[in-house]
């Protein structure tokens, strides 16, 4: 398995849509793709804007991960995506989280879209001594 940063250097082809608003991904030259998991980034990337654009940059953090696309002419476009919530991949190497430990990918989904942590219960406070004093 290689990293996002493998994939710097390709030119971009086209953007794929899934079935749902929320599946879409980037295809770079030699079919690489770098393909949305969030439910919540449905807007997908403009072709028309990264049309005649190169993947010239990757950077990573745990807050969000952003690809940067440039031209010749120095035009450049941003796509910003979340570190555990996209995956990599081409025909050759199969689909793969690059960011997320391999301790979540083997994780079932969670049962429940409500479950919402309270926080912790509250604890009586013990009563004062009053011979201690």
């Amino acid at each position: 398995m290689s990293s996002i940063e493998h994939f710097v250097g390709r030119p971009f082809k086209e953007i794929s849509q899934g079935e749902d608003k929320w599946d879409w991904g980037i295809v770079l030259e030699g079919d690489a793709v770098i393909r949305n998991k969030n439910k919540k980034r449905t807007k997908a990337p403009s072709a028309e804007e990264l049309e005649g654009k190169v993947l010239a940059n990757v950077i990573l953090s745990e807050m969000d991960t952003r690809l940067m696309f440039t031209d010749e002419g120095g035009a450049r476009e941003e796509i910003v995506l979340t570190p555990t919530d996209y995956t990599v991949g081409t025909p050759q190497t199969g689909e793969y989280y690059p960011q997320r430990p391999v301790e979540l990918q083997e994780l079932p989904p969670d049962p429940s879209e409500e479950r919402v942590a309270d926080g912790p219960e509250e604890q009586e406070e013990p009563e004062e001594d009053e011979t201690a004093a």
